[in-house]
């Protein structure tokens, strides 16, 4: 999927959200194909650094905002203000490391892309479907193998809710503060 698609589906599923402050990708544009993994985490901060939803850039290539921009001062090159990774940042890309995989080259997104100071702040109910509708569409190209949920996993999480769309899950997993299970999603398309 390209810049121009994913806006037209931006603009499909959530016209009456992209006047909200938020991001859409959390890695560059060139990520947005078939992947191993699909990097979750539930919805940006509000910090004042987001853009409006319409105005958010789609098109970076090989960029990750987890290495390469400053949550400090929202400069898109880290290494032209001095700033060091947010705790949030490094544990992200340590995370991928771990994996073997460079975060330059992963897909990563939120479950809901407009920001919010709480989870609990967000209206998950008005939010749900024209959301969703936009994994959908980016699952089925990316076609990961393991969606990684960043999180704590409880009621209000992508983990939680990503668990609740699954139409079936076969097997449940729990070691430590590490939780998973395996479950099959309609994309849609027949997949």
């Amino acid at each position: 999927m390209d810049e121009d698609a994913l806006k037209a589906v931006l603009e499909r599923y959530l016209a009456d959200h992209l006047c909200r402050s938020g991001q859409v990708l959390y890695s560059g544009i060139d990520t947005l194909r078939p992947g191993r993994y699909y990097f979750l985490a539930f919805n940006p901060a509000a910090d004042g650094t987001n853009p409006r939803l319409r105005d958010v850039p789609l098109g970076r290539t090989e960029w990750s905002a987890y290495v390469d921009q400053c949550w400090h001062c929202d400069s898109d090159r880290r290494d032209d203000c001095g700033h060091p990774p947010t705790r949030h940042q490094a544990r992200l890309a340590g995370i991928m490391a771990a994996l073997g995989r460079d975060p330059r080259g992963t897909f990563a997104t939120n479950l809901f892309f407009v920001e919010s100071r709480t989870a609990e702040d967000l209206n998950v109910g008005e939010l749900w479907n024209p959301h969703w509708a936009v994994h959908r569409e980016m699952l089925a190209v990316v076609v990961p193998e393991r969606i990684v949920c960043i999180g704590n996993g409880e009621e209000l999480s992508a983990f939680a809710l990503l668990r609740e769309a699954a139409g079936r899950v076969e097997q449940e997993e729990q070691q430590d503060r590490l939780k998973g299970f395996v479950g099959t999603f309609d994309l849609g398309r027949g997949r």
